[in-house]
């Protein structure tokens, strides 16, 4: 059902007619409303979507009460509705994570759309009322109190979706792991035919065996010795089922690439199946740089590279790096999230391992560098997101800056991360589209 899914500030009063003539019936995620209802009975039906699945009220439009049919798109009087319900959200608690849009005029009338996301911080509840309420599929009884069994849910639902974000985040880990121990037996068989193949040579030559000791083109230690892992994970609030068929993510990742003038995710390379989803691991035979992304079925999207280079004998970190992949990470996921049909809450990290040591270059350049050595191994930052702010351009750059600024402030630059603003990286071309 596109009601669900698509962007609200693309639907049309047209639009509307003819989602109309579908005869979608009312039921968990869709409710047909004549008119605005009482503040009261609203709250109680945004509190019972938050505690269930979310979904759309449509306001302006006439129904059957006995078979919950759609018949008509009326309208209704263009008024300032958004203030309204923004008065009813705020009567419910937690918050709700909501959108609104109003169609354009049609003989005067209008139709309203409030989005309402599952919600995360359950159970949510109108105030002045001890009840918790439950979407149910009657079109009589839109909404119940829920069972004591129910309620019980409701209170462990964050422990639960924790608990599946953990899962998920290890068996990510997981697949990384399993992948790097392959590339590293994959070296050590490149290297060793390198070596034997120019031993042969060398006996096919005259003077072959007074040649000097030769240096195979393929790293001389391990595959992942050496790397500084910037790792960004991001997935839904509560992954606990999966949004499409694993065989299904290819041509998802195929319609969804995005790149700046730095990184891209995801990567143009070859793809391969794993039980979750789909991964992509590839190392550099000459300097051993890593990376690797994965999209999983239930919506986990993982991206890790390599931050670490050898600048004429000095190990260096760029932060121009981690928001360059930042950018093209939750863009990417941004795209991901809309083809898929996930709305609600993202949760993840950015995290980096191995830079001890390293020179931390920041984003802006100063006449005078003075860059800062790394006294940490690692670093981490909260992501707690959104699919409104990943599919808002403007938003997630402003999103990204914030989070830049943090990055910049972890590694010593408190005065500097005061420079970073939206329009730096964008003429850096850090958060923009290439």
């Amino acid at each position: 059902m596109d009601i669900l899914t698509k962007p609200l500030n693309t639907y049309s009063f047209e639009e509307i007619e003819s989602f109309v003539l579908e005869k979608i019936p009312e039921g968990d995620q869709v409710d047909y409303k004549r008119e605005f209802p009482k503040a009261a009975d609203l709250s109680r039906l945004v509190a019972a979507y938050s505690n269930f699945l979310g979904g759309v009220i449509i306001v302006g439009v006439e129904c059957d009460q006995d078979t919950g049919l759609p018949i008509n798109a009326v309208g209704i009087p263009n008024d300032h509705h958004e203030e309204f319900v923004a008065q009813v959200m705020g009567n419910v608690t937690p918050i709700p994570n909501w959108e609104f849009h109003q169609t354009n005029e049609k003989s005067g009338k209008v139709i309203s759309i409030i989005r309402v996301f599952e919600g995360d911080e359950t159970p949510y509840r109108p105030h002045n009322d001890g009840n918790i309420w439950m979407k149910v599929g009657s079109v009589k009884k839109p909404v119940e109190i829920a069972s004591p069994e129910a309620t019980d849910l409701l209170f462990r639902k964050s422990e639960r979706a924790e608990i599946s974000r953990i899962n998920n985040r290890s068996r990510a880990d997981l697949n990384y792991q399993s992948f790097l121990k392959n590339a590293e037996s994959e070296r050590v068989k490149e290297r060793e035919s390198d070596i034997e193949r120019e031993r042969i040579r060398r006996t096919t030559i005259q003077g072959g065996d007074t040649l000097p000791p030769y240096n195979s083109n393929i790293i001389n230690f391990a595959v992942g010795d050496k790397a500084a892992m910037l790792k960004i994970l991001l997935q839904p609030y509560y992954p606990h089922g999966d949004l499409l068929r694993p065989l299904d993510i290819e041509p998802v990742i195929q319609d969804t690439r995005t790149r700046n003038n730095i990184h891209q995710f995801p990567l143009y390379v070859t793809w391969k199946s794993i039980g979750e989803g789909m991964i992509c691991f590839d190392w550099d035979r000459h300097d051993g740089g890593i990376t690797c992304q994965q999209v999983f079925a239930n919506g986990l999207v993982f991206n890790a590279i390599d931050v670490r280079r050898d600048n004429h004998g000095e190990s260096i970190s760029h932060l121009a790096w981690y928001t360059s992949s930042l950018y093209v990470t939750l863009k990417g996921a941004s795209k991901i999230y809309e083809k898929i049909g996930y709305k609600g809450s993202v949760i993840g990290s950015m995290q980096v391992v191995g830079v001890r040591g390293l020179q931390i270059y920041p984003v802006i350049e100063t006449m005078f560098p003075d860059n800062n050595e790394s006294v940490f191994d690692a670093q981490s930052w909260n992501i707690d997101i959104d699919t409104r702010i990943l599919a808002d351009d403007a938003k997630l750059k402003e999103f990204i800056t914030e989070l830049s600024r943090d990055i910049h402030w972890s590694f010593g630059y408190k005065d500097l991360q005061k420079k970073i603003t939206v329009d730096v990286l964008e003429k850096k071309g850090y958060v923009s589209e290439s």
